[in-house]
């Protein structure tokens, strides 16, 4: 090529090891010597193009072979001279030496390093191999080698046919299609078996018409279903009609391969049209978790595209801090506080209604699965400063209380447990729901109650302030699981329901995953915590259990059947010769005890507890007896009379 000319260079021929990742979306056009660019190559340009992303060509050669890779680097020449000619943006162009026909490991590592989201190549024995385990997204073309090698500009592909029983790779081959949607005919069909009747026509529109709104395809994608003695003349025939390839998922399922035999194969065998066979990527660990998240998009109610964005912008939007937000907060804490001191539960009520912390932590979950971080910041923001307003607010209230016990509305939120994470996770999970469908909006007010947010932050201000630090970081640990478990639950809603980065949004995803991995593992400390809190609170109740029974069957033993316990005896432990268990305890009687008579008690009570498997070193009796004189009533007049 003369210098100074015009006519684009090609591009320097690299290793792979010298491809570096990238947050732009990146598709692979794998090539061996030879091979024209094609319809493999106006694929990966379409793909790259729709997404805004880099399209890497890549040739195949084996190691050592200096004549092979002389060849190799005239195919890539000759590829990128093609793909200029149809004005195709080749970013890259890689040679991939291979080592006893093994490709496996070296594709592998070069979309690792290089970041690839999706590889096209031709169909043969080594892509066979690479189907199993790609590393990312994978599309195998099969076809005659005439149709495979014409030149991008005279291709032209319009029309392509879905065919799809609701599978996880059609669907996501449908979210790779669905920017396509707007130069390119795409039908989605489903094939129902003519033995099977009428109805399976009707389930199977059903079909289409959940997994095309799982992959935000409803709009755009035309939907057909068709009757056929079987599901692989279906494809075929519909295949012969105006399309210019078939796309087919890859099937994951043995148990169906054995039960219908393997469709796919059979549909690249008889089809005279190009097909390429899809397989989605799947990460290690993520097959059942991966299966499970594609069922509930196809069964759970799913926003589409414009519901989500009028979601989004509204819960954006109340995450943002303003003059009302803090006034609102500063008032429902100041709220929350009197009516914990006053023992109100209807006030404590009040103020969780008045509340608005609950939208900047959705925010938050909202912020995680889209991996927006300037929303996660904005949002994290409003909650800090949100909490910090609470916490001096109700400081103040609770210079009040200073010197006076707290009270018991305070206390029951020091000693959180694992049934708070429960409540914590079924709000978050209501609260997402509710603002994402303005029909489930009146639940909003009950949601409020039920995730309690100011009321434990008001009870850390009030306890801090009179010295109770333990309290504090009790009811701290309370917020706390609230706050986490809420954000939480609320992503894992809004994940269901379609909120997602795009393939596109390399950089977003990254975010979500960095942030989903953290929420989860705070989830878990929360838990294990709980877990402690919990268990530690079931052996008290056992223990109250156990001496309250052993009071009431030793009690009658010593005093008779007149002595009656009076209130609930207080239970506490201490450390000394093996764990001390201290019981005070207030007894109403006719008559007074003697020393005697309150050791024999406080035998028969460590006797009882022994008796029944209760550990303890020794017991402490602290024993008040409150005697009661009994008077009969007053006598009958005319009985008296009688008598007389």
């Amino acid at each position: 090529m003369a210098a100074g000319s015009d006519a684009p260079q090609p591009p320097e021929i690299q290793s792979a090891d010298a491809i570096e990742g990238s947050n732009a979306w990146r598709v692979l056009v794998l090539l061996s010597p030879g091979d024209e660019m094609g319809l493999v190559g106006e694929l990966g340009s379409e793909f790259a193009r729709s997404q805004k992303g880099e399209l890497i060509l890549a040739c195949l050669v084996p190691a050592g072979d200096s004549d092979r890779e002389a060849h190799g680097r005239e195919t890539l020449e000759k590829a990128f001279t093609r793909a200029a000619d149809d004005e195709i943006t080749v970013h890259h162009a890689i040679l991939i030496p291979v080592k006893d026909n093994q490709i496996l490991d070296p594709v592998r590592r070069l979309v690792a390093n290089g970041s690839i989201d999706l590889i096209l190549m031709r169909s043969d024995r080594k892509a066979a191999e690479l189907l199993k385990k790609p590393g990312c997204d994978i599309g195998i073309l099969r076809g005659k080698r005439e149709q495979l090698d014409q030149e991008p500009a005279a291709t032209l592909i319009d029309s392509i046919l879905v065919p799809t029983t609701g599978g996880p790779n059609t669907g996501r081959a449908f979210e790779l299609l669905l920017p396509l949607v707007d130069q390119h005919k795409i039908t989605a069909l489903y094939v129902a078996p003519e033995h099977l009747g009428g109805r399976e026509r009707v389930h199977g529109y059903s079909i289409l018409r959940q997994t095309l709104s799982a992959s935000d395809a409803a709009e755009g994608v035309r939907r057909k279903v068709t009757m056929a003695p079987s599901v692989t003349r279906g494809i075929v025939e519909e295949a012969a009609e105006d399309y210019d390839l078939v796309v087919v998922g890859a099937n994951e399922n043995p148990l169906d391969r054995v039960m219908f035999g393997d469709i796919v194969a059979a549909v690249v065998r008889e089809s005279r049209k190009p097909v390429m066979i899809f397989r989605r990527h799947r990460r290690v660990g993520s097959g059942l978790l991966g299966r499970i998240d594609w069922q509930l998009r196809r069964l759970m109610p799913h926003l589409n595209k414009e519901a989500r964005d009028e979601t989004y912008s509204r819960i954006r939007q109340n995450s943002r801090p303003g003059i009302n937000f803090y006034v609102l907060i500063a008032l429902s804490a100041a709220i929350a506080s009197f009516g914990l001191l006053q023992n109100s539960p209807a006030v404590v009520i009040g103020a969780m209604l008045v509340a608005p912390l609950m939208s900047p932590i959705v925010g938050l979950g909202l912020s995680m699965v889209l991996g927006e971080l300037h929303f996660l910041q904005m949002a994290s923001r409003s909650v800090g400063r949100g909490v910090l307003l609470a916490l001096v607010v109700s400081a103040i209230v609770g210079t009040i209380q200073i010197g006076q016990p707290l009270p018991n509305e305070v206390l029951a939120r020091t000693a959180p447990n694992l049934l708070d994470l429960g409540v914590a996770l079924f709000s978050g999970l209501a609260g997402a729901y509710a603002l994402c469908y303005s029909q489930a909006a009146g639940a909003l007010p009950g949601v409020a109650i039920a995730a309690a947010l100011v009321p434990p932050l008001a009870t850390v201000g009030i306890a801090a302030v009179t010295g109770n630090y333990d309290r504090s970081l009790g009811a701290l640990l309370l917020f706390g699981t609230n706050l986490i478990t809420i954000a939480s639950a609320s992503a894992l809603t809004f994940f269901i329901l379609g909120f997602r980065p795009t393939p596109s949004e390399k950089e977003e995803r990254l975010i979500q995953a960095r942030t989903v991995r953290l929420a989860v593992a705070l989830l878990v400390i929360n838990a294990v915590i709980l877990g402690i809190a919990t268990y530690g609170l079931f052996q008290e109740n056992k223990l109250t259990a156990d001496v309250e029974g052993a009071i009431e069957r030793s009690l009658p033993l010593i005093a008779g059947g007149e002595a009656r316990v009076e209130g609930i005896p207080e239970i506490g432990r201490r450390e000394g010769n093996g764990e001390i268990i201290e019981l005070d305890l207030v007894i109403r009687a006719p008559r007074d005890f003697s020393a005697e008579e309150g050791d024999a008690l406080q035998a028969a009570i460590k006797r009882d507890l022994a008796a029944r498997g209760v550990e303890f070193g020794d017991l402490a009796l602290d024993l008040t007896v409150v005697k009661v004189n009994r008077y009969g009533p007053p006598a009958d007049p005319e009985t008296a009379a009688e008598d007389g």
